[in-house]
């Protein structure tokens, strides 16, 4: 479910309405409430609600609620917003996350604890005649706002009052309050909030010297800057893709935007890199976005779980970008992203077919004028062509002759696909540090 356009329909609706309803909105801290306070205060009288157990130790507990304050007090509103603070107890945190104690961040003990605080101002808000509840939570780009909204809707079903959905993070939300942030000169912590995650930030600090691109530094130097710097657009997140965006995951990309609309099916098992007999059902996108953070972290994910068309293609590139790796399915949209990327001089590879081949080492990167026995090349090079477009249009092609006679479905392996998007992720390292022989 696109969380941010069910918003947008219900601000919608309130502002056709012309009313003002009651909103209770759970709250973390000062810069993750910042953009949501000037975002929904336009549309909604806000209570800010604050009930945090798993804030450790008190003294931070407190001294998140102080900048909370400041910051309310501070920041000029269309409509009034009120503060309350539930009691702090801890004890109620480690009896909801009681056994999972030793799980690391973003597992079910972050899920628990998700649901205890959301649950709590769930029922304050039913108690007290408010019309809709939500929390700051989603603006995170490390919380799983999947998560967020599944709660919030077994919740909203269970005591019978609105939940507002929400993914806070897009729209440049979660930049918006960084801004604010330090326009406001707001304390912004290290570490989630729990004992755990307090722990966690501190032996990754301890372990500083453990850089993990250390090994990647030893052959390009201090050029791993120049890398997480960059902006990389990854679209289509099956066997190609996903490998794609792993790679440069682990290779220091730190800014990526990832899409698709697909969920995981048992039969992507056989190629796709994010995929378990566990997340059948779960959106590409979400899984591989709990994967870049497993890996690294500081990265910033934007996160489109639609279906692209050359309709809607534009929404690709309202960010900036400086590199495009295209790996998806439909041949519009890979002839049009040739088109928007030559137009806008953004470096680009797209990954020819993948599908009823076997032999890996048949996979190069050439220009589209050099490829054979493609038939999504054939079409490609005939475009190039009679549109004229000049210079190289870099690819990932095999010269393998199909392996089998194909029906409907297209056969395919672990191996082709990967191994195509290993060579699509090392053309944009590559570019970056500048390495002559791609």
């Amino acid at each position: 479910m696109n969380y941010q356009k069910k918003l947008d329909e219900i601000l919608e609706d309130i502002t056709k309405k012309n009313i003002t309803p009651k909103l209770l909105l759970h709250a973390c801290c000062a810069p993750c409430s910042s953009y949501v306070i000037e975002y929904l205060s336009k549309y909604f009288s806000i209570t800010i609600y604050y009930y945090n157990p798993n804030i450790y130790p008190e003294t931070e507990y407190q001294r998140r609620i102080s900048e909370l304050k400041k910051f309310i007090n501070n920041y000029k509103t269309v409509n009034k917003v009120t503060f309350i603070e539930e009691e702090y107890n801890q004890k109620d945190y480690y009896n909801s996350i009681k056994g999972l104690e030793k799980l690391g961040e973003r597992s079910e003990r972050c899920y628990n604890c998700y649901k205890l605080r959301m649950e709590k101002a769930c029922e304050f808000a039913k108690n007290n005649n408010y019309d809709y509840f939500t929390t700051t939570l989603s603006i995170s780009p490390y919380k799983n706002s999947n998560w967020i909204n599944e709660i919030g809707e077994y919740l909203e079903n269970k005591y019978n009052i609105k939940y507002l959905y929400s993914d806070f993070k897009k729209k440049n939300g979660y930049k918006r309050s960084l801004e604010l942030s330090k326009e406001y000169n707001l304390y912004r912590q290290d570490y989630c909030g729990c004992v755990y995650s307090k722990e966690e930030r501190e032996i990754l600090e301890s372990n500083v010297e453990q850089n993990q691109f250390e090994r990647l530094e030893l052959l390009i130097g201090d050029k791993i800057d120049l890398i997480k710097s960059k902006n990389v657009l990854v679209i289509g997140l099956g066997g190609v893709g996903s490998y794609a965006v792993e790679a440069l995951i682990r290779s220091g990309i730190e800014n990526i935007t990832i899409v698709d609309n697909d969920t995981i099916s048992k039969t992507n098992l056989n190629r796709q890199l994010m995929t378990y007999q566990n997340n059948i059902g779960k959106y590409k996108t979400d899984e591989i976005e709990n994967r870049i953070y497993s890996i690294n972290p500081n990265c910033k994910v934007n996160k489109i779980t639609e279906f692209i068309t050359t309709s809607n293609i534009n929404k690709l590139f309202e960010s900036n970008i400086d590199y495009v790796i295209d790996a998806c399915d439909t041949i519009s949209v890979k002839l049009e992203l040739i088109r928007i990327c030559k137009r806008k001089k953004i470096k680009f590879i797209s990954s020819m077919g993948t599908g009823n081949k076997m032999d890996p080492s048949r996979l190069k990167i050439m220009d589209i004028k050099k490829t054979n026995c493609d038939p999504i090349a054939k079409i490609i090079r005939k475009m190039v062509n009679v549109e004229k477009i000049n210079g190289k249009v870099m690819v990932v092609c095999s010269d393998e002759v199909p392996y089998t006679k194909v029906n409907k479905v297209i056969p395919s392996n672990s191996f082709v696909p990967a191994t195509a998007g290993l060579l699509c992720a090392s053309f944009v390292i590559n570019d970056i540090v500048g390495d002559k022989n791609v």
